[in-house]
């Protein structure tokens, strides 16, 4: 079988397809979803209509020139003994991800978990300059952090949740150098 390309030559690759007018099944819309007035156009979605719970902004302060950025999302059943820390990825990565931290810390709290996630000293809303955050400034605020979070909810044991690069500075903090009751 042969057909003709576009630029005239024959080329027995492309077969010729003949559509003819009773092959062609028309899709309607009315034939699956009946008539047309039945249905409603999608509701447009708004900014207000999405919602990511309360927090709690407060700042966590050490005594010293450190002074951090928190929010805790309380629960709106009664908490449970454990609180989530929530440490936010490193570096240019931490501003792209707020929101998605926010709805995390929302919805652990709807779990009945109190959460906290805050800003890194030197990064985001927390005092310092970019220079002033290295590891063992983020393993110091993972501490100050998780005892923001018993004293302000009331919580025995924390859960740390880290992400991409901040997973680094929070393994020493887990395996001991932090509070024992993780």
């Amino acid at each position: 079988m042969s057909s003709t390309t576009s630029m005239g030559k024959s080329s027995s690759r492309m077969p010729r397809i003949a559509i003819t007018e009773d092959a062609i099944q028309p899709w309607r819309a009315r034939d699956i979803l009946g008539p047309i007035s039945a249905v409603e156009p999608p509701t447009p979605l708004r900014a207000g209509a999405m919602s990511v719970g309360s927090w709690e902004p407060f700042w966590i302060k050490d005594g010293m020139e450190r002074s951090l950025y928190a929010a805790l999302h309380r629960p709106v059943c009664n908490p449970e003994p454990l609180g989530v820390v929530l440490v936010p990825p490193l570096l240019l990565e931490q501003p792209r991800s707020r929101r998605f931290l926010t709805e995390v810390a929302s919805g652990l709290a709807t779990l009945g978990l109190p959460c906290l996630r805050f800003d890194v000293f030197g990064t985001g809303d927390s005092a310092g300059t970019g220079d002033q955050a290295d590891f063992a400034s983020v393993c110091a605020d993972i501490e100050l952090a998780a005892g923001a979070l018993r004293g302000h909810a009331g919580v025995k044991r924390v859960a740390v949740i880290a992400w991409r690069g901040a997973a680094l500075p929070t393994w020493p903090w887990v395996l001991g150098i932090g509070n024992p009751e993780v």
